[in-house]
């Protein structure tokens, strides 16, 4: 309401000259600019409008700092995203590019024929990051003519129609050379291509719906690696692997690990990728599950039997019956010591003395376990967790089934405790059949945000 106030004092004409008034006889710039900088973009973009002063202090000060321009449009106009900008045709692009003269992420969505807009904003010696979410008709092959600006974009993600394929990667590879952080989501790549990617390239994510990655994914990552290549990142999201050994070698090193395809493990295992790994998630798909073989609880007790003395997250879920046993999270607990988020879906009946073994990880901030057969009461375990893992800021605990499985005594003493050490803050969401009776609780800390649920998803 202040910045609107200001924005029509700006508009008054002024008596004597009949010209908009001087905008410092209103408001100091260095107020004014505070001021719009937390306003949302579409106000922020909008109040350009009002006179030339405020499109030049905007421009110079707001707009022209910003790092990241999102557009997003349809087959003939785009629209600004949350700029509530109606409609630029493309020839106002260059006035666009002007005013964005700083930045250095460019996210085009909901484009038909994107490779016209990335024309434009090619030239920018700033421009590093290219993010196509939901584009149409994009065209690799119109990349070489503008191949020379593109040269400096590092960052490459895209998720396009038709789909990206093997002869798409290799006209990808030909336009980005300088390339280090590739991502490609409903794709359909074997992976045979990959190959003529430079070997600066350090993440690497496929997310592949309809193909299976064959060994020729596995050679291309080998030629890489001899000319090179130290892969810090590899995202397999929901795709399936023709496992082959020899990628062992790739993994080394390896900070960041995201797959879905269970056999995936069985490579891990030969490797010392338990040294580097600093993120680890397993999300399993139910398209895959058919094709796990392997005894999954046995091979995720041989992982994490290695210490891993740099794992900061660790994310598993399991869609199938069969659920992470107590074994498997005592070994998470003995040998990720490190680790400062925990999300582990999908989980047996857990031991008193597993709980204890969470409660010793310090250095946990954020803490869900979902779908736990809890068995008897975990009152005191669950609490000694919060008690004694004192950077804990985030804890959700969601049951297999909807019988009470905590006591009532177990919210009062969170109650107490959080009363008596204000410093500690922490957000909890629990089910309400977690407890025996509902009460609208009126005594809750303001350091405590609890949220209780009929059902947590």
């Amino acid at each position: 309401m202040l910045a609107k106030k200001y924005l029509k004092m700006d508009c008054i004409l002024s008596s004597s000259t009949s010209s908009l008034a001087d905008i410092n006889h209103v408001l100091p710039a260095e107020i004014l600019i505070l001021i719009l900088k937390s306003l949302p973009s579409s106000a922020i973009y909008s109040s350009r409008m009002v006179c030339k002063d405020w499109n030049d202090l905007i421009v110079q000060n707001i707009l022209k700092n910003q790092k990241t321009l999102i557009l997003t449009g349809g087959d003939i106009n785009i629209k600004i995203v949350s700029h509530q900008y109606d409609s630029v045709k493309l020839e106002s692009f260059i006035s666009l590019r002007k005013i964005y003269s700083e930045a250095e992420h460019l996210y085009l969505k909901n484009f038909y024929r994107p490779t016209s807009c990335i024309k434009v904003f090619s030239d920018s010696s700033k421009l590093r990051k290219l993010t196509l979410e939901k584009c149409f008709h994009f065209n690799t092959r119109s990349l070489s003519k503008i191949n020379k600006p593109l040269a400096y974009i590092t960052h490459l993600s895209l998720n396009v129609e038709p789909k990206i394929t093997d002869g798409n990667v290799h006209s990808i590879a030909s336009s980005f050379k300088h390339l280090e952080f590739f991502t490609i989501k409903n794709c359909s790549v074997v992976g045979f291509t990959l190959q003529f990617l430079e070997p600066k390239i350090k993440s690497i994510a496929l997310i592949n719906d309809d193909k299976k990655l064959e060994k020729s994914f596995v050679n291309s990552m080998l030629k890489l690696h001899e000319k090179g290549m130290r892969l810090q990142e590899l995202n397999l999201e929901s795709t399936l692997l023709n496992i082959d050994l020899r990628i062992t070698s790739v993994l080394s090193g390896l900070k960041f690990l995201r797959f879905s395809d269970f056999n995936f493990l069985e490579a891990a295992l030969e490797s010392d990728i338990a040294q580097s790994l600093v993120t680890i998630e397993y999300v399993e798909e139910y398209s895959l599950c058919q094709y796990t073989t392997l005894p999954i609880m046995t091979l995720l007790s041989e992982f994490f039997d290695a210490k891993f003395p740099n794992l900061k997250n660790l994310r598993i879920e399991l869609r199938t019956t069969q659920g992470i046993t107590n074994n498997v999270v005592q070994k998470i607990a003995r040998n990720c010591q490190n680790l400062v988020k925990l999300i582990l879906n999908n989980i047996e009946v857990l031991r008193d003395s597993t709980f204890f073994m969470i409660s010793e990880m310090k250095n946990l901030k954020n803490l869900s376990l979902c779908y736990i057969n809890m068995g008897k009461d975990r009152s005191w375990g669950l609490f000694n967790i919060i008690k004694n893992c004192s950077n804990l800021g985030f804890l959700q605990i969601r049951s297999k089934s909807y019988r009470p499985c905590l006591k009532e005594k177990f919210i009062y003493d969170c109650f107490e405790y959080f009363d008596k050490n204000p410093q500690r803050k922490m957000e909890m969401k629990l089910i309400s059949t977690f407890l025996p009776s509902h009460k609208n609780f009126t005594i809750i800390p303001k350091n405590l945000n609890l949220q209780i649920f009929d059902f947590l998803c």
